[in-house]
């Protein structure tokens, strides 16, 4: 895979890597920078919820993509804050 810009794969994950399981096998990555990569990706996946909800489908397969986000997440012993009360639709990342 060769070097990976931190910063840009934080911006743009799936540039970067084609499943949530690949951000948590990448050696090149420190945990807590692991963290901050799902933590983006799980933004990008809220933003295609909330496009398909307001009539705006996202044209790609991965509509399960969250739940793979958050096994990832679970994976490295955090705990992502999905509870309802949140005063937008992406929640408390």
């Amino acid at each position: 895979m060769g070097t990976i810009n931190i910063e840009k794969a934080k911006l743009e994950p799936s540039h970067f890597f084609k499943t949530p399981d690949d951000v948590l096998t990448c050696k090149e990555l420190k945990r807590d920078q692991k963290i901050e990569i799902l933590k983006s990706w799980k933004h990008d996946a809220l933003d295609m919820q909330v496009a398909d909800e307001e009539n705006m489908p996202c044209t790609d397969d991965r509509y399960d993509l969250l739940d793979h986000i958050l096994k990832a997440m679970r994976d490295l012993g955090v705990t992502p804050n999905t509870t309802k009360g949140s005063p937008t639709k992406h929640g408390d990342i």
